[in-house]
């Protein structure tokens, strides 16, 4: 089928399928191909001058020897990248001044990628997953080529190279390649410097399994690289020429970087998508080194003439390069340079290991920063060459003293020089963010000695909360102590965090969760008390056992005289997860909780009677801390209610013996405790039930009160262990709200009641619990206050209870509390089982 095709303007033949594209009187000349001889040769055969030679979309080329086959000064593309191609030699030939664009992404296969003349430009994408080829492309000189490979797929070239190329080459690869057998990228073989100028550029990976990934000959050559470049032969080889190799953050280079003959640099760069850091690998041959931006770190030893650091660069040298350093960035650097120049903007960084060595052969000029590490046991990071000169206009010192027991005074020679009277000039500026250390300078005719001295700063002084204040007054008051002078070395910033870590306000806090755990004890006593009188089932528990009572109880003998008696024998599960934020004191706390009870009670008419005992497990954290505790917990209740004219006056009474594990970390060591403790519960409510139809509507009113004891303990684990007395925390609190049930009767006689309920929490007096605690070794005693109550709450419930046989019903329910930097949230799917 023919059809005609618009492209620049000209009107041209075109044909999409199998066979000849225009009938030509003699072959065209195509570079390196042999002309077809018969028709089926080539699936697209092109003479020469078509500067607008379109192919039908989705595009399928088969030829016994070429997909393609053009000559001399032709611009060839598809309309779209669905093209096939299959060929069984050469997939594309071009002669001289083409232009070729096309994307055969459904299919590619052929011998050869390609093979193209002097001048001609040449783009292809294809389909890692669908593209299969022997060999790559053969080009002359003067050739631009981008390769393309779509999806993670790689196009993989049985025998290299990819791509071999003339002089004056520039090639681009995008996508994942691998060649199995040779080099993957040669251009420029001539010989003499400035002959063949060639530039490379990878987007993506390029892999060569037995040979060179890129080699290129005389000439000054670029490759740009942002991927992975492996070679078993070598990554890159620029050859003979003044050369330049551009690596991105985030590329990867296996099998050596090699500069050759000439004068060669490398460049370390970033762009904005990049990544942020970068590696080098050894890298041999380089007069120059530039870091033009991005952080990067030197993997191996490597040597350059010169290195330059940019101002938005760093550069991390652990062993050092060899060369002379201009920086104005920042370099982090040990091991032996030739010289080094600090600008203004500029930042030298000693560092390695303990104790490392800058070691200059040369000049060290220093308009900038040094920066300079210290440790306590008195070894120190140090500069040393045949001459410093420091800017006494612009010079700066920056020290990092690493945590540790340091002495009153502790000595330290930073700077030292090879020449007698080799130093000059002073640091303008010494700075240490150090709250409990001041550095003194003493300048010799070779070296400059820092002097710490512990100052007067008081640890109370340093507290931001009022917890880091009470525990640094009492590192005050215990005067010299190992523990105090671990925090001496820490930062200004960093000595509060420790301050916290030290408090203990895990303690406190654990009282305010035992009594949220107690209420939720009172709460499942409550939803008792409404399915004993048949309230909407947003209460039930897993199983009750209903049965008249015997009548030899005798506690019970008003009971037992009315008509109505009932005896219920009842289990139920009851859990939840409590999120604490945290108030700036003290630090955020998750407790999660869950248990089961059961008990008995007796009804009788509108009055009820119950005993119940339960058992919790619960587990607090405070993340910000490394701090926990486990506890286990008994309980035992009595509650009761009664009944008047659609009113209920509900109330009850709980125990609970509690025993606790703690762990907690502070200053890199654990400390564990175990004690006893115990929570006393009391509630009250009444409700009045207001039926409308199939709903119900209960205004409700209550109060409880919660008291959490916490029994002494004593911590182990190190030297800043506590011990405390034990302490108590009191909760009172009222709470006005709403219930609200609808019943609706199903198919087959099924009984669905939805509920929901709505209310307000107040709570009174003090909202904030506190323990009295002191340090084992020292005695010196603080008190710790822990996250506060919430004043004021909103809470919710909803749920839904499902009778789905005489005497059996299955419930599940949700409530919640949203107050002041408090949330709780429980759930709760239970069954009822009545005879």
């Amino acid at each position: 089928m023919m059809e005609h095709l618009v492209f620049r303007d000209r009107i041209l033949l075109g044909v999409s399928g199998l066979g000849l594209f225009a009938a030509l009187a003699a072959p065209p000349a195509s570079a390196g191909c042999a002309p077809p001889a018969a028709t089926g040769d080539a699936a697209a055969e092109i003479g020469d001058n078509e500067p607008g030679y379109l192919f039908a979309p989705s595009v399928t080329l088969d030829g016994r020897l070429y997909g393609v086959y053009a000559g001399d000064a032709n611009v060839i593309a598809t309309r779209d990248d669905d093209g096939a191609l299959t060929a069984g030699d050469t997939g594309v030939c071009l002669g001289d001044h083409d232009r070729f664009d096309a994307g055969f992404e459904r299919r590619f296969t052929a011998g050869a990628i390609a093979e193209i003349g002097d001048h001609t430009a040449f783009a292809i994408r294809l389909s890692g997953g669908t593209a299969t080829v022997e060999r790559g492309i053969l080009a002359g000189d003067d050739a631009t080529i981008l390769i393309e490979v779509d999806g993670a797929a790689p196009l993989i070239v049985a025998e290299g190279p990819l791509v071999a190329a003339g002089e004056r080459a520039d090639i681009t690869l995008r996508g994942t390649y691998r060649i199995e057998t040779g080099d993957a990228v040669t251009a420029g073989s001539g010989a003499v410097s400035g002959a063949a100028d060639v530039q490379v550029t990878i987007e993506g990976t390029l892999a060569a399994r037995n040979g060179t990934a890129i080699g290129l000959g005389g000439g000054d050559d670029a490759v740009f690289i942002r991927g992975t470049v492996e070679g078993t032969a070598g990554a890159v080889d620029l050859g003979e020429g003044d050369d330049r190799l551009v690596l991105y953050t985030g590329s990867q280079t296996a099998g050596g970087l090699a500069g050759g003959a000439g004068d060669d640099r490398l460049t370390l760069d970033r762009l904005d998508s990049d990544a942020a850091t970068g590696t080098l690998e050894a890298a041999t041959g380089f007069e120059a080194l530039d870091i033009a931006a991005g952080r990067w770190t030197l993997g191996d030893v490597s040597t350059f003439g010169t290195v330059a650091v940019a101002s938005e660069a760093t550069l991390v040298a652990p062993e050092g390069f060899g060369g002379a350093a201009t920086v104005a960035g920042r370099l982090e650097a040990a091991g032996d340079l030739a010289s080094v120049t600090v600008e203004a903007s500029g930042v030298l960084a000693v560092h390695g290991p303990a104790g490392a060595t800058l070691d200059a052969s040369g000049a060290v000029v220093i308009a900038g920063t040094l920066e300079i590490d210290l440790a306590a046991d008195g070894t120190n990071d140090r500069l040393a060459a045949d001459t410093i000169v420091l800017d006494p206009a612009t010079a700066r010192l920056s020290i990092t003293a690493a945590a540790g027991l340091y002495a009153a005074q502790t000595d330290y020679t930073i700077l030292t020089t090879q020449q007698v009277d080799g130093l000059s000039g002073r640091f303008a500026e010494v700075s240490e963010d150090y709250a409990l250390l001041d550095a003194e300078l003493s300048y010799l005719d070779e070296a400059v000695v820092l002097t710490l001295v512990r100052n007067g700063t008081a640890f109370a002084d340093l507290g931001r909360t009022r917890n880091q204040r009470a525990v640094g007054a009492a590192l005050d008051a215990a005067g010299a102590w190992d523990v105090a002078e671990r925090l001496v070395g820490m930062t200004t910033a960093a000595i509060p965090a420790a301050l916290d870590a030290l408090s203990g306000d895990l303690f406190p806090s654990a009282l305010g969760a035992r009594v949220a755990e107690a209420r939720l004890f009172d709460a499942a006593l409550r939803r008792r008390v409404e399915a004993a009188f048949g309230a909407p089932d947003g209460g039930a528990v897993p199983l009750a056992y209903d049965r008249p009572a015997p009548a030899n109880t005798a506690v019970f003998d008003r009971l037992l005289a009315a008509d109505r008696m009932r005896r219920a024998g009842w289990l139920a599960g009851h859990g939840g997860w409590f999120s604490f934020e945290g108030d700036g004191n003290a630090g955020a706390m998750d407790d999660s909780v869950g248990g089961a009870s059961g008990g008995l009670d007796l009804v009788s008419g509108e009055t009820m009677i119950g005993l119940a005992l339960g058992y919790s497990s619960g587990s607090v954290e405070v993340a910000s801390r490394g701090a926990e505790a486990d506890t286990d917990t008994v309980l035992l209740a009595l509650y009761a209610a009664r009944q008047w004219h659609g009113a209920t006056l509900s109330g009850g009474a709980s125990y609970g013996w509690s025993s606790t594990d703690s762990r907690r970390t502070a200053l890199g060591e654990t400390y564990s405790a175990s004690y006893d403790g115990g929570t006393a519960s009391l509630f009250a409510e009444i409700a009045y039930d207001a039926r409308l139809g199939g709903s119900t509507f209960t205004p409700f009113a209550g109060l409880s009160y919660a008291r959490a004891q916490q029994g002494g303990f004593v911590e182990t684990g190190g030297a800043a262990a506590l011990i405390s007395d034990g302490g108590h925390f009191d909760s009172l609190a009222s709470t006005l709200g709403l219930r609200a049930s609808h019943e609706m009767v199903l198919a087959g006689g099924v009984r669905l009641t939805p509920h929901g309920a709505l209310a307000w929490r107040h709570a009174y007096g003090d909202l904030v619990p506190d323990t009295a605690m002191h340090f084992v070794e020292t005695g010196t005693g603080f008190q710790i206050e822990g996250l506060a109550m919430a004043g004021d709450a909103l809470a919710v419930g909803a749920g839904v209870a499902l009778d789905v046989a005489p005497g059996v019903t299955l419930s599940i329910d949700y409530a919640g509390q949203f107050g002041d930097g408090a949330i709780t949230n429980t759930v709760k799917a239970s069954g009822r089982i009545g005879f």
